[in-house]
């Protein structure tokens, strides 16, 4: 049976995983802090004090008690890490990439606002119906479907009298 690691360690273990892909030297900077106590922290030689603490959730978003004793998630839930945690990342980037071509090769201007809405909207239509285990050509179906209709509403507005 294998043992979680606790207290010091955990929290160590806990606090490297927030630092993800940062140099601890980089952390250490967000934070106001020296890249050796990152270091301390990380191997539990020492815990991290409620000046730390409150840094660290302010600037990353982190869970208190979480980090402190692995209850609940990592972040807070109204930070930006936790949605960035949620976020299909690659259907994200294709749905933006396919609709700034699609508007381009059309010589179509919408508003950014107006633009930024409905890519929010199409992309949780499209996690909502297929989930994340999804064949490639789904996504891209349904996005343009949605494009069609958008530019349908496009030519329609072109149309109207103002």
């Amino acid at each position: 049976m294998e043992q979680k690691p606790r207290g010091r360690d955990a929290v160590g273990m806990r606090l490297r995983h927030i630092r993800g892909s940062l140099t601890q030297g980089v952390f250490a900077d967000r934070l106001n802090a020296e890249k050796n106590t990152i270091g301390r922290y990380e191997r539990g030689e020492r815990q991290p004090d409620a000046l730390f603490l409150k840094k660290l959730q302010t600037e990353f978003g982190v869970s208190i008690d979480w980090l402190l004793g692995g209850v609940g998630e990592p972040y807070l839930s109204n930070s930006p890490q936790a949605l960035a945690a949620t976020l299909d990342l690659p259907l994200l980037v294709m749905i933006v990439a396919e609709v700034l071509g699609w508007f381009s090769d059309r010589g179509m201007v919408m508003d950014n606002e107006l633009l930024g809405e409905r890519i929010v909207v199409v992309y949780d239509d499209i996690r909502r119906v297929v989930g994340k285990g999804y064949a490639p050509e789904v996504p891209r179906a349904l996005l343009k479907m949605a494009m069609l209709q958008w530019e349908r509403e496009y030519l329609g507005n072109l149309s109207e009298p103002h």
